[in-house]
């Protein structure tokens, strides 16, 4: 998104501004359009006088169109449906505000933090409804994570939730009826579900590993208790017992499921003590 509004000001302040006074007179049109839209007071501080303001507006919605044509390349979202929400809530304006306010030279530090950060929770709320509203990615295929406040790592816990329920289901270790197991309706195309089942399997390794150590066992004692327990399918079970507690399912499907599971749990267990008296 901040490429695009650095493109939009370059395109601007390139190809019609040739000073300092010039470039005031391009904001200044910016300004008004943003007031006129509601989007910034009236008694916004600028410098400069809206001079040329056609061919700022030319610009801006010759990029504005071409911004949303990147949303056609995201499976995840509903581009028709969004482009139309984005657009009736001024969103594009509403990050060329983010610029002008940045870059203004007559308002405090502490008024330009205070104007981004309400600017920002707009920007998200704009596109947290419009994703609602039209059953699309709630991530926007990551082309927001800055204005939404995603980390790889709300990412990462996604995408762990989908393969853990996805991966239970296709090896028949559970079924949960029509439950839908992408209520966030992340794009799934392009999510290698083993690799990420195999990295948390050696998060639990990881863990195993630590807890035993701690309790002074031999590393022999331990490698056999890991290899154990991939080989029993301990934690292919245990990852759909975690699918099964971490998400909305119905409380009696839940615990249909768990019922049928916890022997095979116990049964892997059962062959650790071969790792301490074998």
């Amino acid at each position: 998104m901040k490429v695009f509004v650095t493109i939009l000001f370059l395109v601007i302040t390139g190809s019609f501004v040739k000073s300092d006074r010039a470039e005031d007179d391009s904001n200044a049109c910016i300004v008004r359009m943003l007031q006129e839209k509601g989007l910034l007071d009236h008694d916004f501080p600028h410098d400069g006088q809206p001079r040329m303001c056609f061919l700022v507006q030319t610009v801006v919605t010759s990029l504005e169109n071409g911004f949303y044509t990147k949303f056609d390349e995201k499976e995840s979202i509903k581009a028709d449906c969004v482009k139309t929400e984005l657009k009736n809530n001024n969103f594009v304006y509403r990050a060329m505000k983010k610029e002008i306010i940045e870059s203004s030279k007559m308002l405090s530090r502490d008024d330009i933090n205070k104007m981004l950060n309400e600017n920002k929770e707009d920007m998200k709320n704009v596109l947290n409804d419009a994703a609602k509203d039209c059953q699309s990615d709630p991530t926007w295929a990551g082309i927001f994570d800055e204005i939404l406040d995603i980390t790889n790592t709300s990412k990462t816990v996604v995408e762990q939730n989908y393969c853990s329920l996805k991966t239970s289901i296709d090896k028949k270790l559970i079924n949960i009826g029509d439950f839908d197991i992408n209520p966030h309706n992340i794009d799934t195309s392009k999510i290698d579900c083993d690799k990420i089942i195999e990295e948390l399997k050696t998060e639990i390794d990881e863990k195993l590993r630590s807890e035993y150590n701690k309790k002074g066992l031999s590393r022999s004692s331990v490698e056999c208790v890991i290899n154990n327990f991939r080989n029993s399918r301990f934690y292919e079970i245990s990852i759909a017992i975690g699918a099964l507690e971490k998400n909305d399912i119905d409380s009696a499907v839940r615990a249909e499921n768990k019922e049928k599971l916890t022997p095979q749990l116990q049964s892997g267990i059962a062959g650790l003590f071969s790792c301490f008296f074998g």
